[in-house]
């Protein structure tokens, strides 16, 4: 994935209501939107892509 692509999924995770986002979640989400934020954002690290994935999941925020 690109890094525009982690700022999208970053983007709809936060749009998520608060019984798919624990509060210590957002605050995880709100440091990535500021981290990919940025003119040339790194793509995010193997752990947080794995907690991004995560929440992806618990979400059911997944293609069909």
């Amino acid at each position: 994935m690109t890094p525009e692509t982690w700022f999208a999924l970053v983007v709809l995770l936060q749009q998520q209501p608060a019984r798919c986002i624990a509060k210590e979640d957002r605050v995880f989400l709100a440091q990535m939107l500021n981290q990919l934020a940025v003119d040339a954002p790194p793509e995010p690290k193997a752990w947080e892509q794995r907690w991004l994935m995560a929440l992806k999941r618990e979400c059911r925020l997944f293609k069909k």
